[in-house]
């Protein structure tokens, strides 16, 4: 009877009987995990939505080559430059963009460094894209065979010229021992 108290088994089954009825810990601790993972990845799309919302007002600008920003962009003014006047039109018809923008305290996307910002990192996904397109193009596959088809036309056509050069040369050699005029005009170079 001692060796049974003793077992493996046994333990976990007074253990599980003491847990009765009782909560988990364990169980706790990964709903309260959950419920902040699940939090916090739908404040990402919120972000992730303004975001969108703010970059497609920056495309909107480069589409029609309209400045994003004013001479004086200061909140006092009647007209503090193209883009933030569009992201703040874009607010009055979205209202998630508009609770963003009057609760944000961190990121309200319409500060100078935060445009460069995004303009950089647009850049960099341009280049990217185009570096990707290019590298898929057929062209780009057919490249390497391509200049080497080239580069052999360019020797053929070294060679062709360096044949008839040698060709030419011949026929002269040929005319010059059959047509005795020619051996004269031989003689006078």
């Amino acid at each position: 009877m001692k060796s049974h108290e003793k077992s493996k088994v046994h333990m976990n089954n007074v253990f599980s009987f003491s847990m009765l009825g009782k909560l988990n810990i364990k169980t706790q601790l990964n709903s309260a995990y959950r419920d902040a993972l699940i939090k916090h990845n739908q404040q990402v799309d919120k972000n992730l939505y303004v975001l969108n919302k703010i970059i497609n007002c920056i495309r909107f600008c480069g589409a029609f080559e309209l400045a994003l920003r004013g001479h004086d962009e200061k909140d006092n003014l009647e007209n503090r430059g193209i883009f933030k006047e569009l992201v703040n039109f874009s607010a009055e018809l979205d209202n998630d963009l508009k609770v963003h923008i009057q609760s944000s305290k961190a990121f309200k996307g319409t500060s100078k460094i935060t445009q460069n910002e995004l303009l950089e990192c647009m850049l960099d996904v341009y280049h990217e894209e185009v570096r990707k397109e290019i590298e898929n193009s057929p062209f780009v596959h057919d490249a390497k065979s391509i200049a080497e088809c080239i580069l052999n036309v360019l020797v053929y056509l070294n060679l062709y010229e360096l044949l008839k050069e040698v060709q030419l040369t011949l026929w002269c050699i040929i005319i010059i021992n059959l047509i005795p005029s020619a051996r004269l005009f031989k003689s006078f170079k």
